[in-house]
């Protein structure tokens, strides 16, 4: 129980990461790279609301453990749902974790309430301003990110593609890297989560849809 609930607690934090790295756009770049900045501002949208599909594949020392989830997020809530299925199981029942809009975070074994560590502090700072984050409170990395695809925030890296969709989150403090591909129709396809160097997490993404979004507390 004690690794499940520190794994969940490890992807929550992940997921929150990847939040804090939505497109952070000044005006002087905008005039030069007026695509760019229109992608910078569709790519804040696609990380405030989104329901994400897929197989989330976990290697713990000599095991791989292979379970079904689904993320859906809004701007007033998160929900994370680990699904029991496939052939190795991470638990009995199905693991359900629910962040309202004040970071609180609610986790359920089945229909059994769960206790879950508390988040970093930073993370639930970066969750609470990007939900109700505009193009506009981006504008003072704009010119960083639209010239170079990239930007160092606090130790951390983020780098772009040249349609300005998130690839690449490396926190030198914690020595975490997340690294996010793309298909030919830039929809995301995979994501995967390393500690120092090491991958431990891919996230292998079936579906994803931006539109019409609702998150239901368990």
């Amino acid at each position: 129980m004690r690794k499940r609930i520190v794994f969940l607690t490890g992807f929550i934090s992940i997921l929150l990461f990847l939040l804090s790295a939505c497109t952070i756009l000044p005006v002087k770049s905008a005039l030069k790279h007026p695509k760019k900045a229109l992608n910078a501002k569709e790519e804040l949208k696609r990380w405030q609301s989104f329901k994400m599909e897929g197989i989330a594949e976990v290697q713990l020392k000599m095991f791989t453990f292979r379970k079904n989830f689904v993320v859906t997020k809004d701007t007033e809530a998160m929900r994370i749902d680990v699904l029991d299925s496939g052939i190795f199981g991470l638990g009995s029942s199905n693991i359900s974790i629910y962040i309202d809009s004040e970071m609180n975070v609610f986790g359920y074994l089945g229909k059994q309430y769960m206790e879950i560590d508390d988040l970093p502090h930073e993370l639930k700072h970066i969750y609470l301003w990007l939900n109700n984050a505009t193009i506009e409170d981006l504008s003072p990395y704009l010119d960083e990110i639209l010239e170079t695809n990239s930007v160092t925030r606090d130790s951390t890296v983020f780098k772009f593609t040249n349609q300005i969709r998130l690839k690449e989150i490396h926190s030198q403090k914690h020595d975490l890297k997340t690294n996010i591909d793309y298909d030919y129709s830039e929809n995301i396809n995979n994501i995967a989560l390393s500690y120092k160097n090491t991958k431990f997490c891919d996230l292998k993404i079936d579906k994803i849809s931006y539109n019409n979004i609702s998150v239901i507390k368990p």
